[in-house]
Order: C-alpha cells, then structure tokens, then sequence
C-alpha cells in the first residue's frame, strides 16, 4: 500500500511541477504582452481590422463583406463580438494577448510529443518571451489568433497520426476549418503536416485514408469562402 502511495505522489508530482511551471511562464507571457497595452492610439492595420470588423452584419456577409480586404473573416468576426465589450485600444488588443498567451501551453503541449519535459518548456518560455510574437500579440491583429490555432491543428495531428481516435481527427479538421478562414497561411501549416506524414507514417494506409477524408471535409467547408478566395487571387497584389 505504501509504496502505491509513494508511486501516486511522484507521478503527481511529475505532472504539477511542470504545469506550474508552465502556469508562471504563461504569467510572465501575459504580463508582458499586457504591460502599457493601451498606451498608444491604434494605427493604420489596426483601424483597418476595424473597420472590417464593422463590415459583417449577418451569415450572407460574413462570407461576401470583406472583399476588399487580403484576409478571411474568422477574426473580424470574433473581434466584433469582442468589442461589444469596449472600443478602447486596451480592450480590442486583449483579445490578440488572449490569443497569444493561450498559444504558450499549447506550445509545450506540442513539444511534449517530440521532447522530454525540459525542453518543452523552454520552447514554451520561448514563446512566452520572443520579441515577434510580442509585437504582434499586443496589436489588433489576426496573426496572434492565426499562431493559436496553428499550433492547435499541429497537436491533433500528431495526436491523430499516433494514436488513430476519431476525436483527434475531429479536432483537426474543426480547428484546421477555422485557421483556414482566420489566413490563407494555414495552407502552408496544412502542407507541412503532410510533409510530415509522408516522411514518417507514409506506409500506414488506414491513416492515410482517415488523412485524406479529414482534408476532403476541410476543402468542402472552404468552399463557402472559395470564390472570395478566386476574387483575393485575382485583384489583390
């Protein structure tokens, strides 16, 4: 009994030494991104994001109002809703340090399916402390939201190509639907998760049927945004 006791309590403490851890990084990372957030007037991407955000009304203009606009509506959307809350540059921009400081333990999360402990959470700290994501994590911009979910769609893949569940596949293609509707970089996420079962489950056939029947979804469901996308190809430089 005893030594069940004492094995129960070390792999405690193997779990919640990392996740507090992982709990002061994520604090550290928030305080910076937080820190004089509201200090400085929005400028000009900012106020286009906007203004954009204004542009969606209903279902129909949600996939038709941001024509003029290089970027899909997932985060206009989102920051519509947000900023029911408040206008002020403090509160629209805590939505991306939202966003951004989420994104740190899902980078250790990630990293623990490739390292040992240690190194995940350096690349969590990592993320928590590195000057680009900063930058753009304190902006009312799209790209904190484009991080978070990119790394998200990564996990359940791995997850999904591991250990085969169908609830892994399902949170790949929900969360991969919505990366592609946040920025047409997901495409480049998605090719590279492809890379990546071709280079070490290429010879798993079961898994490559569920892979290419979870892109089959993800393509149907940008089709909504298809001819938006065409219109962005053709007039946008």
């Amino acid at each position: 009994m005893l030594s069940i006791i004492l094995n129960k309590n070390a792999l405690l403490s193997k779990i919640i030494r990392p996740s507090l851890i992982i709990l002061v990084i994520m604090t550290i990372g928030g305080l910076l991104r937080i820190f004089d957030l509201g200090s400085k007037s929005f400028w000009g991407d900012e106020l286009i994001s906007i203004y954009h955000s204004t542009d969606i009304v209903d279902l129909k203009s949600f996939f038709t109002a941001h024509r003029g606009n290089a970027h899909p509506p997932l985060y206009f959307l989102l920051l519509k809703l947000w900023s029911l809350g408040g206008n002020e540059e403090y509160y629209l921009r805590l939505l991306s340090v939202l966003f951004g400081t989420l994104a740190i333990p899902i980078t250790y999360l990630l990293g623990k399916e490739f390292f040992k402990t240690k190194a995940s959470i350096l690349a969590a700290f990592l993320v928590a402390i590195s000057p680009f994501l900063l930058r753009f994590d304190r902006e009312v911009r799209m790209y904190p939201l484009f991080v978070f979910l990119s790394i998200i769609s990564i996990l359940f893949f791995i997850k999904a190509l591991r250990q085969n569940q169908s609830k892994y596949w399902i949170g790949y293609v929900i969360v991969t639907i919505l990366n592609t509707y946040t920025h047409y970089h997901a495409f480049l996420i998605i090719a590279s998760m492809w890379l990546f079962y071709f280079v070490r489950f290429r010879t798993y056939n079961l898994l490559l049927k569920k892979a290419l029947l979870s892109q089959f979804v993800i393509a149907l469901c940008f089709c909504f945004w298809l001819p938006t996308f065409i219109f962005h190809l053709i007039n946008m430089s």
